[in-house]
């Protein structure tokens, strides 16, 4: 593969297209419907119990407070952004982006699973938690990796520019 003229070093051909404005509208657009799916998910836990969901505090003390669904919604919201980021980083890296993607996510989605399971709260709570981490998850990876072929496409290929005088 020859770099184009101008260039220096290794020069490698973009794997795929993609709209960003469309893509990145997407992940916003997916981050609120599982954030959205958090808090529903966390009320109706809440309905449940007679007693909120407890987690530990923000500042990283060992002090556990309720869930609020505010914090639901918006961790939800961060951990799709994150992953729509290093997807679109993705993108341009790694020729087989979705087979990988869902093998990161799902090694992330597990580690998740265990941070409930380490709070001192009871079993109930902690199956909840873990549901709640779950379907985040599930969704994040399955809503990302849907809107893939949705902003992508195959590289066009450069017409050689040819002058003739």
């Amino acid at each position: 593969m020859t770099a184009p003229e101008g260039s220096s070093g290794f020069y490698r051909e973009p794997l795929v297209e993609v709209d960003l404005l469309r893509y990145w509208s997407t992940a916003v657009f997916s981050g609120l419907i599982v954030g959205f799916a958090a808090v529903v998910i966390l009320r109706f836990a809440g309905d449940i119990f007679d007693t909120p969901l407890l987690v530990t505090e923000r500042s990283g003390a060992d002090a556990l407070v309720p869930l609020s669904d505010g914090r639901a919604f918006w961790t939800a919201m961060i951990a799709t952004g994150a992953g729509a980021a290093v997807l679109n980083l993705m993108l341009y890296v790694v020729p087989n982006t979705i087979r990988f993607f869902r093998a990161l996510g799902s090694v992330v989605l597990l580690l998740s699973l265990l941070w409930p399971l380490t709070l001192d709260v009871g079993d109930a709570q902690k199956a909840w938690l873990v549901a709640i981490h779950l379907v985040v998850g599930l969704m994040i990876m399955s809503l990302l990796t849907g809107i893939i072929g949705l902003v992508t496409r195959p590289p066009q290929p450069v017409a050689e520019q040819t002058s003739e005088l």
